[in-house]
């Protein structure tokens, strides 16, 4: 009877609640130019395979930014909350039952591949479920990869590199671990690989995206990567498919399989007779490469610089170097590691001088000073402190005394230096950050010292509140505050020699917040002198003025006991300093440190005078 049969009841879905790609109630609806909501991992897919239009109209996008569409989220969420708990989804019609699909793929090696695999096709793409059907298919997948062995015709490769695509980004039961043992399993006979590197000569774009794809799914472990790697001219196919196409997901398809199969030497060293560094040089170069391409770039440049001949090869592309150098702090951290991690790769494991020199000249040190101040790993600190150890003792004070090792052979000295900075920059060039440093300094001198008097006049009307702790608390008060202003400070000056555009560009960036980066360090770092050095003057005052029987001091008095306080605040604090350098750059920096704390700062001006004269002293100005 009708009312035994188990039915379930189904509930219609508004048709604006559907993606237009899967046909499913969307999950994260997201808006393109052209206006059309789709959701984003549809949309996303059909970016990915290379298209550059629009699925619903067929527009050329402009853009491929797309704007989460949360009132349209909003209502699918409130009509999913309505819904009766029994109630299901209708399913999106497709032309293929599951019964008539299963009955496709168990024959698949007839005569009419070519209209079965677009069946599949197009039953997968009508949603996830469905690709989690042919997943749990046990002999779906051999039967697919099966069709490979005797098959020349570019357009049923493609359609089974499609079906694969579709399902291995799924990566549901396991399907990439099935996918390699059946390609791997006796690739020796049936020459699976070289159907995918035939794509990559004669299919179409999103095909060869969908090709590397699923060579870099099927990259397993060292015995697949090798296998790959031996399939002659598949390597270098991939080597040309970056090079020569412009679409940033193809680019990033296929870098993201070449940094997947370069794990062993030869394979670096085959990359570098490619020409790799010559090809990521250029898309590092173009200054519309998404982020995403960036990071990959520089991740595979890293991979070959871990060898001899990508060190050297690295070195010897100033077109390479100035890129990485560009490129850092302007993309994601990961990217910004990896520029640095080459950078120390050439500069100080090759000990390049060639390389040194080009990148002291685009500012490559500054920058260096930049990332080391970011939040950064420990390990990519360190590397910063060894391409530039002058900046380990203190990063302000010492990139002045010590500039880069190359400065002395652009100028032969100090007129020189004078004479090259005003006929390139012109009197302004003597100032660079000038304004930030006036303006910071002046606030941030006058709230110190203005925030010591009001804290002190303050305490000093509570009798309860000892005595002695009222410069301290006093002092404490005002370096709190003044290094509110201060941090802002220094940060503008950096990027402003360092080349950025000022206050706006940090503001846009960043925000508000952005000019308070590390705050907290230096609060910990200032708070001991500035604690110590305002309650030593406060003392040794009321000393001098017990002793002298006087109500205020004589301005050789004052002098005297500013110096004084100075003194014992730098006796005291040194220790902690030790132990902050010690903490931040621990092993290989360490001993670096201490034969910079060994020298005196006398020889340190005197040095810096002599090998480059006045204008580098007063770099930071």
């Amino acid at each position: 009877m009708v009312r035994n049969r188990r039915e379930e009841l189904y509930v219609t879905v508004p048709s604006l609640f559907r993606c237009p790609i899967s046909m499913d109630v969307m999950k994260s609806p997201v808006s393109l130019c052209t206006g059309v909501t789709y959701d984003r991992s549809s949309i996303q897919t059909w970016l990915s395979q290379g298209h550059n239009t629009c699925p619903a109209t067929m527009q050329i996008l402009p853009s491929t930014d797309f704007t989460p569409n949360l009132t349209l989220r909003r209502l699918i969420n409130v009509w999913l909350h309505h819904q009766p708990p029994n109630s299901a989804v209708t399913p999106p019609s497709s032309a293929v039952t599951k019964s008539e699909f299963l009955e496709i793929v168990e024959n698949l090696n007839g005569e009419n591949r070519l209209s079965s695999l677009l069946k599949i096709v197009e039953f997968l793409k009508c949603s996830s479920e469905n690709r989690r059907y042919f997943a749990s298919l046990s002999d779906a997948i051999v039967n697919v990869v099966e069709v490979l062995v005797d098959c020349d015709v570019v357009e049923v490769c493609e359609l089974v590199v499609a079906v694969l695509d579709l399902v291995v980004s799924e990566n549901n039961n396991g399907v990439k671990e099935q996918l390699n043992k059946e390609i791997f399993r006796c690739d020796i006979d049936r020459k699976y690989l070289s159907k995918f590197l035939m794509i990559l000569r004669k299919g179409k774009l999103s095909s060869k995206i969908q090709t590397a794809r699923i060579l870099e799914f099927i990259a397993l472990d060292i015995d697949s990567q090798r296998k790959i790697v031996d399939e002659q001219g598949l390597l270098y196919e991939l080597h040309v498919f970056i090079s020569t196409e412009t679409n940033r997901f193809a680019i990033e398809a296929g870098l993201s399989t070449l940094i997947a199969v370069s794990t062993t030497r030869p394979v670096r060293k085959e990359l570098i007779r490619f020409g790799i560094v010559r090809t990521i040089g250029k898309i590092l170069t173009v200054s519309e490469t998404a982020r995403s391409v960036v990071e990959k770039s520089l991740k595979l440049l890293e991979t070959v610089a871990t060898c001899t001949e990508g060190r050297s090869t690295i070195g010897k592309s100033e077109e390479c170097l100035l890129a990485i150098v560009t490129r850092l702090m302007k993309s994601s951290r990961a990217a910004t590691e990896h520029g640095v991690t080459v950078l120390w790769s050439v500069c100080c494991l090759a000990r390049d001088e060639a390389a040194r020199e080009v990148v002291g000249k685009v500012n490559g040190l500054t920058k260096v000073l930049l990332v080391m101040q970011s939040d950064c790993s420990a390990g990519v600190r360190q590397m910063c402190g060894e391409l530039e150890p002058e900046t380990i003792l203190n990063i302000s004070t010492s990139y002045r005394l010590q500039p880069s090792k190359g400065a002395s052979e652009i100028y032969s000295g100090t007129i020189d230096a004078t004479v090259k900075t005003f006929q390139s920059k012109g009197i302004l060039g003597f100032y660079s950050g000038v304004s930030a440093v006036i303006i910071g300094s002046t606030a941030s001198s006058a709230v110190y010292f203005g925030t010591c008097e009001f804290g002190k006049s303050i305490l000093s009307k509570f009798p309860q509140y000892p005595s002695v702790l009222i410069p301290p608390t006093a002092g404490a008060m005002g370096n709190i505050v003044s290094s509110a202003i201060m941090v802002a400070k220094e940060l503008i000056t950096q990027r402003m020699q360092a080349g950025a555009k000022g206050v706006n560009e940090n503001l846009v960036k960043d925000g508000i917040l952005g000019l308070y980066a590390g705050y907290s360090a230096t609060l910990l770092r200032n708070l001991p002198a500035g604690v110590l050095s305002y309650s030593s003057f406060e003392y040794l005052k009321d000393v001098v003025l017990s002793n002298m029987k006087k109500e205020r001091l004589e301005p050789f008095q004052s002098v005297c006991c500013g110096a004084l306080a100075g003194g014992i605040s730098a006796s005291l604090t040194t220790p902690l300093d030790v132990l902050d350098w010690a903490v931040q750059f621990p092993s290989g920096c360490q001993e670096n440190i201490i034969m910079w704390i060994a020298r005196s700062h006398i020889s340190q001006l005197w040095s810096t005078f002599s090998d480059n004269g006045i204008v580098n002293i007063s770099s930071n100005c």
